[in-house]
């Protein structure tokens, strides 16, 4: 169903492709009289321009543990990409790459069900990052 959405929808490198996902699912679960779907997708996105990728949460599960951080700088794939390959010295094309998206798709869904699970418990309040 998502599919689409991988390496920046159809491979474009626009939109991170966890990002695009977790907006779906805000907006099926948030979906109110407040809007809080869309505050919760800014929250998101906010929080992922301003986080060191990829983070050491899924070492122990990956085939490339510690490697080189960088910030995201902007939910835009070839933005945070760009930035991490140019630091690791790795292709765009590479395992190194994918392991590192693979991380940052951990992280954007972890962060996404803390944020719903406010939500339903309602708990959530906007964060500004």
């Amino acid at each position: 169903m998502f599919a689409n959405l991988a390496a920046g929808y159809g491979g474009q490198g626009t939109l991170c492709g966890a990002l695009g996902v977790a907006a779906q699912f805000f907006n099926l679960v948030a979906f109110d009289g407040q809007n809080t779907y869309a505050k919760m997708t800014d929250e998101l996105f906010q929080w992922y321009s301003r986080t060191v990728f990829p983070t050491s949460r899924f070492d122990d599960i990956c085939y490339f543990p510690d490697q080189v951080q960088r910030l995201a700088k902007s939910p835009l794939c070839h933005i945070s990409v760009s930035q991490w390959t140019l630091a690791a010295g790795a292709g765009v094309t590479s395992k190194h790459k994918k392991d590192r998206c693979a991380k940052v798709t951990g992280e954007v869904m972890h962060r996404t069900v803390e944020m719903l699970n406010d939500y339903v418990d309602g708990r959530y309040t906007k964060r500004e990052y």
